[in-house]
């Protein structure tokens, strides 16, 4: 048998599992964004037209984080499992303001496997403008 809890939150006043598989996993939220854009421009003064030119940009992001850690919290808690693994942030059992736990928590097991998750967030930009003609000394120049 088998018991997982991945990305749930399990709440009661008094809570007892008893497996031979306990799985506690947090899941990565993920998301990813592309933006191109292109266009160009033409430059004018009182003299008439001074320089025309174009512009781009693109952009990339790449986001995985657990936005919800998988918890399992109640007054009284008493776990046994033959193998347990805790994958990612987890909670067991609650806490007073202070951070200190508040409940009692038991956890018996033969073998315990803890596994963290690299959490990512990136982002890519890059911008280009090129002229194309540009009026200097009255007289027209190629870039």
């Amino acid at each position: 048998m088998t018991s997982s809890s991945k990305a749930r939150n399990s709440t009661a006043n008094k809570i007892n599992i008893k497996t031979d598989n306990l799985v506690v996993a947090s899941l990565q939220d993920t998301s990813s964004s592309k933006s191109k854009s292109s266009g160009g421009n033409i430059g004018v003064s009182g003299n008439g037209l001074d320089s025309v030119g174009i512009n781009a940009s693109k952009g990339e992001a790449n986001r995985a984080m657990v936005d919800q850690q998988t918890s399992i919290t109640g007054t009284n808690l008493n776990i046994k499992a033959r193998d347990t693994k805790i994958t990612g942030d987890h909670r067991c059992g609650n806490q007073n303001d202070d951070g200190n736990t508040t409940d009692k928590l038991t956890l018996k097991t033969d073998t315990l496997t803890v596994a963290n998750i690299q959490d990512s967030d990136e982002s890519k930009d890059s911008q280009s403008q090129h002229w194309l003609w540009r009026k200097l000394d009255h007289h027209w120049h190629e870039f």
